[in-house]
């Protein structure tokens, strides 16, 4: 059981709100709030997610999405959560990257270009894919100092590839941290 189009496919409301959605015994759910340019505002919480399952591809298309909410997930391992996209994303908000290890963030919030969003909170013991992560975004170099600093003092996995972009990084602590990051595998 695999979940396309689950909501906002041509939709007409602004807000899209789901509540308590299992897909425990789905590979994947794709699609929830694409192809409409009148949703503003999305939340998706109390989300449950089996290993090796993913939600992806959330909001491509939808040009107007402002505001993202991820919270309360309970998610297995090898969990891929990403494509929260849209070129108005002003504001991502939630504990879903935070309060879990989440394997896959590829390509989460390409193309945003209004965004800078501190991640340096960020639960990154399971990530082992995050490229295109913050690419096209407006990530700051204070935001990108901060994740570099957080993430190389954090329990991490090795070979993470990182693409922000344009983004810069402070000489200093972040290039030093950068640099341990890189001697573990990492790519920037």
């Amino acid at each position: 059981n695999n979940f396309t189009f689950m909501m906002g496919y041509y939709a007409a409301n602004t807000i899209v709100n789901i509540k308590g959605l299992d897909i425990t015994g789905a590979s994947y759910a794709n699609y929830i709030a694409s192809y409409s340019s009148t949703i503003t505002d999305v939340t998706i919480s109390g989300v449950t997610i089996g290993n090796s399952g993913s939600l992806r591809a959330m909001t491509p298309m939808s040009s107007n999405i402002q505001n993202i909410t991820l919270d309360n997930f309970t998610i297995g391992t090898d969990v891929e959560i990403s494509g929260m996209k849209s070129p108005a994303l002003t504001n991502f908000s939630g504990d879903v990257f935070t309060a879990n290890a989440v394997a896959s963030v590829n390509r989460g919030f390409i193309g945003s270009t209004l965004l800078d969003l501190d991640i340096s909170d960020w639960n990154v013991s399971a990530l082992t894919d995050c490229t295109y992560l913050m690419y096209g975004t407006s990530f700051s170099t204070v935001n990108y100092d901060k994740m570099l600093i957080a993430w190389q003092a954090k329990p991490h996995m090795p070979n993470g590839p990182f693409h922000a972009g344009t983004a810069k990084y402070s000489p200093g602590a972040p290039s030093a941290a950068k640099a341990s990051l890189e001697a573990d595998g990492w790519t920037f």
